[in-house]
């Protein structure tokens, strides 16, 4: 399996890369973890609660940080076993300063257009992401967020009623049933 993605963190580089790599500290926000025992600063241990449907267990993995590059990369390799299975696991990460991603975010509009090169939770519709980014800031900041999520929904026409009423869309809730917008008159 392979899976690859990228988001943008508000903090500086070698914050984010310290959080990263200090498994104390990113243990604690992993899902479904019940433990974490750290035998070095580059070997710990973590057991986690897995399951699919009815067949539910415990997963214990032992992970070595390898590769060490502050502040930018890592690589975490993983062997563990639980629930009658075993799992061989390598990831990294590579962090990129926030003038590089604005780069590469302006390079992919300009080649793909603005709306393809559109990612997020509004491109995805990942209405759950949406509600937790609104519910987690200032309110002095909920408008703005409101504003700018609207305008990428718009972009990339992502237009329904739950997200319309996430966002407090007071255009999405005056349009009609037929898609066309009401009058002051109607």
């Amino acid at each position: 399996m392979h899976l690859e993605g990228q988001f943008t963190v508000a903090a500086p580089q070698a914050d984010v890369y310290r959080f990263l790599t200090e498994p104390a500290k990113v243990g604690r926000h992993l899902p479904d973890v019940t433990d974490v025992v750290i035998a070095d600063a580059d070997h710990f241990t973590v057991t986690a609660r897995v399951g699919v449907s009815h067949i539910k267990g415990t997963m214990v993995v032992k992970l070595e940080i390898r590769d060490r590059q502050p502040p930018v990369s890592t690589t975490l390799v993983g062997k563990g076993s639980g629930l009658g299975s075993v799992v061989d696991m390598v990831t990294s990460f590579t962090l990129a300063h926030s003038v590089t991603l604005a780069l590469a975010s302006l390079e992919n509009a300009f080649r793909l257009g603005p709306a393809a090169a559109l990612t997020g939770p509004v491109a995805r519709g990942d209405l759950q992401t949406i509600e937790k980014h609104i519910a987690e800031m200032a309110p002095a900041e909920r408008d703005a967020y409101r504003a700018l999520a609207r305008e990428a929904a718009r972009l990339v026409e992502k237009r329904d009623s739950a997200l319309s009423r996430l966002l407090g869309d007071v255009l999405g809730a005056e349009r009609t049933t037929d898609g066309g917008a009401a009058s002051a008159g109607d």
